[in-house]
């Protein structure tokens, strides 16, 4: 498969990018610097995300779009440029990453709405909220991985999913099992316009 990715040099970018290598899909990537380096084998775009133009040079119809940008520009001006040049070329199925105040907490409120979420996440949390609500527009097929805290760290393979809501768990997820989950939803979707709680649990 052909995947175009954003936030390629991100702690989940990366690894998706190695893991979709590793499994023989055709990956570009498009960044603001070639530094960090990238795999050998990646084809790669210079330029900025907040660049509608550039965004939408980088698209083409047959690619599968993969999203780990951070940062509140990124995921707000940036977000929006992506999901615009995607609709615009054609292409079916984006897959991203946000974080899990994005979900519900109960069926009226979301996450990040509640009076007791932290406030040095109010900010980042309302740009995951915009990069949602513009999916939830588009004509997209796409599926957010809503995590809470991300760790570097191998895959666990032990993963917790669940459709719009937070699983029980550990409250925390390495960025190999999120980027491994990424993979598998962008190869084999079972998860359609759809915001997807990850959560991690102990094997005993």
């Amino acid at each position: 498969m052909e995947f175009l990715v954003f936030g390629a040099t991100g702690r989940t970018g990366a690894a998706f990018v190695r893991q979709a290598l590793a499994d023989g899909h055709h990956v570009s990537a498009f960044v603001r610097s070639a530094s960090p380096p990238l795999p050998t084998g990646v084809d790669i775009t210079v330029g900025d995300v907040v660049d509608a133009g550039a965004v939408r040079a980088a698209v083409r119809a047959n690619q599968i779009i993969v999203v780990t940008l951070g940062g509140a520009a990124a995921l707000t001006t940036g977000c929006a440029n992506v999901i615009q040049a995607a609709s615009g070329a054609g292409a079916k199925r984006l897959v991203g990453v946000v974080g899990a105040g994005v979900l519900q907490a109960d069926v009226a409120r979301r996450r990040h709405e509640l009076p007791d979420y932290p406030a040095q996440f109010r900010e980042i949390g309302a740009a995951h909220r915009a990069f949602c609500d513009a999916l939830q527009s588009s004509p997209l097929d796409w599926m957010l991985a809503c995590t809470p805290r991300l760790v570097d760290a191998p895959q666990t393979h032990a993963l917790r999913t669940k459709a719009d809501y937070l699983p029980e768990g550990t409250g925390a997820v390495t960025t190999e099992d999120v980027a491994a989950f990424l993979l598998e939803q962008a190869v084999r979707p079972t998860f359609i316009r759809s915001r997807v709680g990850l959560n991690g649990y102990s094997v005993s």
